[in-house]
């Protein structure tokens, strides 16, 4: 969960891939759709939904909590039932015009195949951001920073 930073940087391979796969998806000059697939355990799911912020409750959970804020808390086991999963799906709102780079593209999450907002780039009353955002402001320091074997020491 949010309570150790160890926690969101055990993923930081795979969201230097996302990132990777982000940007060659977004720079392709094929019309034809590019898909990449990873699969993982859920655990490797729950280090990933830290990175983007997902189901991040206010409050840590902590010994004293009420029957009522445990039922209520946004982090629990049911964010990961058996064969969940995490869609990011990218759209070109304006093909034809190429020169426009990131601006063009927009991405939108998927958890268990419902569409969330993504909380650092999502706009008021929709689920998706522009890519650029994205990058920048979910993915960026985390895949720029991403050293596995520091982590591990």
């Amino acid at each position: 969960g949010y309570g150790s930073h160890l926690n969101r940087r055990m993923s930081c391979m795979l969201v230097k891939d996302i990132d990777t796969a982000l940007h060659t998806a977004s720079h392709s000059t094929s019309s034809d759709p590019a898909v990449y697939l990873r699969f993982a355990h859920a655990e490797t799911l729950y280090a990933l939904l830290l990175v983007l912020g997902l189901n991040h409750d206010l409050n840590p959970p902590s010994p004293d909590d009420s029957l009522d804020s445990i039922r209520t808390r946004q982090w629990d086991s049911s964010m990961m039932p058996f064969a969940s999963n995490l869609q990011l799906t990218v759209y070109s709102c304006n093909p034809q015009n190429s020169n426009e780079g990131f601006s063009q593209y927009y991405v939108e999450l998927f958890q268990n195949e419902i569409a969330v907002k993504i909380p650092s780039c999502s706009h008021e009353g929709t689920t998706s951001c522009l890519l650029k955002d994205f990058i920048e402001n979910v993915l960026s320091q985390e895949a720029s920073t991403c050293s596995f074997g520091a982590v591990c020491e």
